[in-house]
Parts: C-alpha cells; structure tokens; sequence
C-alpha cells in the first residue's frame, strides 16, 4: 500500500442559509444588550446597560457584561469605573474578576490580566474558572512560569480540576517541559476518570515529544473507555506516521473503518 506525504485539507464549505435572530424581550438586559451589540448597536448596548444599573446597581450579570463590552472595545476608563463601583458595592466576585481577566487577555494586556488575578487571589475571589483563564492567558503570552504559579495556588486551594490539569499539561507539551507534564499527567488520571479532552491532549503531547508507546497506552485506555473516536483515531495516526510507523498507523485505519468512524478526511489524508 502507498502511503502519501501528509497534507493538511480544510473540508468543504456548504452553503449556509443564516436566519434572523428575533430580538429578546427587552427586560432580559443582557441578552437584549448582546443583540444590540451583534448587530453593531455598540454605543446602544452600553447606554442601556448604565441606565439599567443606576436603577438595579447590584445586577452582577449587568455589571460582567458592562465590563467585558467597555474593555474590550478599549473604554478602559469606563470599565474600570464600573469595576470600582462594584467594588465599593462589594459585589465583586470569581466570575466579574474571570470577565474582566478574559477581557484584558482578548487585547493583550497581560500585565493588566495578572494584576486582577493577584487582586482575586488576595480576596479569596476564586474558583476553577478562574485559574484556567488565568493559564489560558499565559499561554497566550508564554508565560511558562506564571502559569505553574497559578497551576500551583489552584491546587493548593483545591480548585484544581480536571479541566485545569488538561490545560496545565497542554501547555507544559508545548514548551517541550514533558517531565513536568507526565507528572500531572499521572495526578490528574488519579484525581478521577480522565475524559476526551485529557485523552487527546495526552496523546498529542506525548507524541510530539517522541514517547509513541506512551500516547498509545493512552489511546488504549480511551478505546477501553469508550471515548476514542475518528479525531483521536486521526491523533494516534499521525503520530505514528511522523514517527515512520506506517504499519501500525494501517492497522489503527483498518480499527477506524471497520468501527464506522474513519472519515473522507482521514482517508485522502494518509492513504491512496
């Protein structure tokens, strides 16, 4: 059998009839404000959100939008007026410090992004949404070393969720830190049943990094569980192909077909 040199196809595009989204009730601030905004009725959404807040100040909701809409499109005085008061009202939480983190992240500002999490985590203003945000901007930002800090602070308050574990380990994989990562990786397969995403990322990284019967024992244990389907059937593949294993690669293609699960994609992508 030939076996051709991978090649990267996007799928076809059909075409897509899009539908009108009917605006929501006006009493449902938030939503109404959202449609106001997709349909480039910035301005709209934000006068509708304050006049909302002057008359209900402690409509967390409200207050986490306002705070995403006004940062993110570079009000960053408004938005910070508006966190000000939220505090001064003490109704600053995990989740409008998580918005306002996200927000920062989406322009870029990073510094910005670790001032709010040391203020959160000073506060006691946490849970595990707010830690993988925190990774996540790391990531984006390189930032290795904070990222392990915040790994660190979350598992020691017990907010270290398989979710954050996933990420952590992704992260690690990409900078090429494969100790450290198979060190959480053997935490976080202890802390409960892994699922798809701990799975795939195990299988990417661990191939990446030249460990091929390490990411198979992975991909065994998904299939025993019940959770290997056409993309991780494609991961544990091409893995095999980078690594010149061509046979095995064949003997995973014959699994995929035979189960159902092998797709055009995987067809066109490694064999004739």
């Amino acid at each position: 059998m030939h076996h051709k040199t991978m090649r990267h196809r996007q799928p076809s595009r059909r075409n897509v009839i899009s539908l009108p989204v009917p605006e929501p009730d006006r009493n449902d601030i938030v939503s109404h404000a959202r449609y106001l905004l997709r349909n480039g009725e910035r301005d709209s959404a934000k006068s509708e959100l304050e006049v909302h807040l002057r008359q209900n100040p402690k409509d967390r909701d409200a207050i986490c939008f306002l705070l995403e809409l006004t940062i993110t499109t570079k009000d960053v005085g408004t938005g910070e007026d508006v966190f000000e008061s939220a505090q001064d009202l003490g109704l600053v939480d995990a989740k409008m410090c998580t918005v306002l983190m996200n927000s920062y992240c989406r322009l870029g500002e990073f510094g910005c992004v670790t001032d709010i999490y040391d203020y959160a985590v000073e506060k006691g203003h946490v849970d595990a949404y707010l830690f993988c945000s925190m990774i996540e901007a790391c990531k984006k930002a390189g930032a290795i070393e904070r990222a392990l800090d915040a790994f660190y602070e979350a598992r020691e308050l017990g907010h270290a969720d398989l979710p954050l574990y996933t990420s952590m380990i992704g992260f690690l994989g990409r900078k090429h830190m494969v100790r450290e990562a198979l060190e959480l990786l053997e935490e976080a397969t202890k802390l409960e049943e892994p699922d798809v995403r701990l799975y795939m990322t195990a299988i990417g990284f661990l191939g990446r990094s030249g460990y091929v019967s390490k990411a198979r024992e992975f991909f065994d244990r998904a299939v025993q569980a019940g959770l290997a389907d056409t993309q991780m059937y494609t991961s544990m593949m091409t893995t095999y192909k980078v690594h010149h294993q061509p046979l095995e690669a064949a003997e995973l293609f014959a699994r995929a077909e035979k189960l159902g699960i092998a797709d055009e994609y995987m067809r066109s992508l490694y064999f004739d």
